[in-house]
């Protein structure tokens, strides 16, 4: 006699799932502003495929115990990954000082 487990609520896991989804977008903008560009180009996509999951699965079986948190923390995300492709841009349109060898006979 096997049991199947029923889920009555699938609220908990879809924020588990978003909570996931959202690490792994900020481990990306991470690994992008630290030297593996590749990894920038792929959090605006990422972000939108997790926007359309929320509003599809955890809006439609979710409740406000775990859809706020789960904005919440997307939220967070969005902010923080902005800020450090600003950052990134920021950085390299300023050029590294360049010394000639004619800049440094002069001094």
């Amino acid at each position: 006699c096997i049991k199947t487990l029923a889920i009555t609520n699938p609220g908990p896991q879809l924020l588990i799932g978003t909570l996931i989804g959202c690490l792994g977008i900020f481990a990306l903008g991470l690994l992008g502003q630290r030297g593996w560009r590749e990894c920038q180009w792929l959090v605006g996509p990422m972000l939108a495929i997790l926007a359309l999951k929320m509003i599809s699965l955890d809006t439609a079986s979710g409740n406000e115990l775990t859809l706020f948190p789960a904005f919440a923390v997307y939220g967070l995300v969005l902010i923080l990954t902005a800020r450090m492709r600003k950052k990134r841009l920021v950085t390299e349109a300023v050029p590294e000082p360049q010394h000639t060898t004619a800049s440094m006979k002069a001094s």
